[in-house]
This record gives C-alpha cells, sequence and structure tokens, in this order.
C-alpha cells in the first residue's frame, strides 16, 4: 500500500511538471536558434565545399586523380555551384585515359553557365573528336596546369630530373657559349630566360659565370618558386622570376624598358605555336648582335603538327626558320638533339 502511495505522488509531480510546460513557447524558441545560426550553417557548408574543391585542385596537382575526383564530387554535392568541379573531373579522366567518362563531364561543364574554363572544355572535346588538325593552340590555363602539376611532382620526387633530360639545353647552353667567345662577350650579359621553368639555364649560367643579371619568366607559379629560390655560392641564380604568360610579358609597355643580350626560349614553342607573334616580338627587346636561343622537336610530316598524346606542338625547322627570316632573325647554329624518350629536335640559336 505504501509503494502504490509513493507511485501515485510521483506520478502525480510529473504530471504538474509536464503541465507546466510552455511547448508553444519551447518551439518558437528552438525556431529562434535555427533562425539565428541559419546563415552560419550555410557559411559552414560553403566552406567545407570550397575545402573540398581545394583538396581537390591539391590532389590533381599531384597527381592523384582518384582521390581528386573524390574531392571535386564531394564540392559539387555539397554545393551544386561549384561547377568547375567537372571541368577538373573531365580533366581527370582524360589525362587517365577514361575518355568516355572525360567527354560526359567536358560536356557537362559546357552545358553550365559557368565561363571560366570554356576554351579549356572546348579545347579537350576536340582532343576527344580526335580534331587535333583544328588545334593551333593549347589554352593558357592548361599550360599553367601541366607545368604546375610538373613542379609539384618534382618538389615530391616523384620526378628526378636525369641527365638525359636536359640534352637539349646543354647543347643550347654550349652553342651559345661559343657563340659569346667568338664576339669576345664571355661576360657580364643580361639574360631572359623565357620559360624558365626549374630553372636550368639560369644554373648553367652563373655556374660559368657569364651572366650580368638572369631576369626568369614563367607562367606557373610553381615552377616560378622553383627557380626563384634557386642559390649559387649564397647567390640567387635569378635577379627576378615574374610569374605571367610569356605573351603578355612581351605585350606589356614596361617589357620594352630594358634589352637584353641573349634570350633562352628552350622548348617554349612546343606549348605556344604562333611562331609569328614569338619572334616579332621579342626582337624588340634583344641587344644589337644578341643572340636568341630556342630548342624544339622535330616532325618531318608537315610544317607544324600537334600530337594530341602529349599535347605539344612538333616542328619543321625549315618552317621555324622560315618565319624567323620573316623578322630579320639571322641563323648562325643549328644542330641536331635528343630529347626525353628519345624524340628527335632541333637547338637552333638567332642573332639579331
Amino acid at each position: 500500500m505504501k509503494i502504490l502511495t509513493l507511485l501515485n505522488t510521483k506520478f502525480e509531480l510529473i504530471k504538474s511538471t509536464f503541465n507546466q510546460i510552455n511547448f508553444k513557447e519551447l518551439s518558437n524558441q528552438a525556431v529562434t536558434i535555427l533562425k539565428n545560426n541559419f546563415q552560419d550553417i550555410i557559411s559552414k557548408s560553403k566552406n567545407i565545399a570550397q575545402t573540398n574543391f581545394d583538396l581537390g585542385m591539391y590532389h590533381y596537382l599531384l597527381g592523384n586523380r582518384s582521390d581528386a575526383i573524390l574531392r571535386f564530387n564531394i564540392a559539387k554535392f555539397i554545393n551544386p555551384n561549384y561547377v568547375a568541379s567537372d571541368y577538373y573531373i573531365g580533366r581527370c579522366y582524360l589525362e587517365s585515359f577514361k575518355h568516355q567518362k572525360a567527354r560526359i563531364y567536358f560536356e557537362k561543364y559546357l552545358n553550365s553557365r559557368h565561363q571560366d574554363f570554356i576554351e579549356e572544355a572546348q579545347y579537350c572535346i576536340n582532343l576527344l573528336n580526335n580534331k587535333a588538325a583544328e588545334i593551333s593552340s593549347i589554352p593558357k590555363g592548361i599550360i599553367k596546369a601541366t607545368f604546375d602539376i610538373i613542379a609539384q611532382a618534382l618538389d615530391n620526387n616523384k620526378i628526378i630530373i636525369q641527365q638525359q633530360d636536359i640534352i637539349p639545353q646543354q647543347s643550347l647552353f654550349a652553342g651559345t657559349i661559343q657563340l659569346l667567345m667568338a664576339k669576345n662577350k664571355p661576360f657580364g650579359n643580361d639574360i631572359l630566360d623565357i620559360g624558365s621553368g626549374t630553372g636550368i639555364m639560369g644554373k648553367f649560367c652563373r655556374v660559368q659565370k657569364i651572366a650580368n643579371i638572369i631576369m626568369g619568366v614563367d607562367i606557373s607559379s610553381f615552377m616560378a618558386r622553383r627557380a626563384s629560390y634557386l642559390m649559387l655560392d649564397d647567390m640567387k641564380v635569378y635577379n627576378n622570376v615574374k610569374v605571367i604568360d610569356y605573351e603578355l610579358y612581351l605585350k606589356d609597355p614596361n617589357t620594352l624598358n630594358f634589352n637584353f643580350d641573349v634570350i633562352f626560349a628552350s622548348d617554349l614553342i612546343t606549348y605556344n605555336s604562333n611562331l609569328d607573334f614569338f619572334f616579332q616580338n621579342i626582337y624588340p627587346i634583344v641587344k644589337e648582335a644578341g643572340l636568341l636561343g630556342i630548342t624544339f622537336k622535330t616532325t618531318s610530316n608537315k610544317d607544324v603538327e600537334f600530337k594530341p598524346l602529349f599535347e605539344q606542338f612538333y616542328f619543321s625547322s625549315e618552317y621555324v626558320k622560315t618565319i624567323a627570316d620573316k623578322y630579320s632573325w639571322k641563323l648562325v647554329k643549328e644542330e641536331n638533339t635528343t630529347f626525353s624518350n628519345n624524340e628527335q629536335g632541333k637547338v637552333i640559336i638567332f642573332s639579331k
């Protein structure tokens, strides 16, 4: 009987407490809390999308394409506005030779309203459609990404530069030294290295002490950073390395304020096929009797051939010399060379 009385007492206490609760007020409080935190929730979800997109770019630049695809998909799942994910997923599949999947994502991107990678996506569609003959230029964004990826691979020791990889640069530098000696100007030269990359040409110049100043230009900030950090005997190899596309650099009126004794453009035209622009716009910034040295891969099939597998341009040496002559460059040295994978190429040095 005592137990029953005790239970009734507890029940009445619970009932009384329950009746005192204002559920409408609690509901209003919950709504208020949600309203107050809604923007914070949205902001955090956006940050999650951006974080995953950034991780996707990180893995893409490292060549971890599966991880990149995962992150790009998460970014777009969280926030459908991350349409750029479709473009980069397409590039991941293209570079993995999964062409059907690549096409799906490039087409999705082109059907969106996003504008940042229209040129790049259409170029990739042309690759997939076997329209290499219609490709006259490689989008700057793809050139930049290509060398960003190479620089990251070098930083992480996924690529190690071998002696055979720098044969063209060695030949170009050796030929340049010979010509400078013949001109009685083996020292104190002002040098511009267009497409400075890892800085190998600059290092050659400092080791042999032929340079006064060395300026570098590279479209890839990752490559430019590598070159700008190069040291020799407690001295920076490059006085300055600009992160800029070489065409924009040559179009800049400030570029004309300084002339160079030697300009190196090793492998530059492999990714930039507009030889008219190249030879015409470099001419004004070379000193009288100054030198322009280039290396490129050769083809015997036609004047210019785009090879989609490597996304590179190959040239006949006669065509290159013809365009150079059109802008008053004088041929002073030409020799055969070998690129990595035993691809044949040329080293050519012109004089102004």
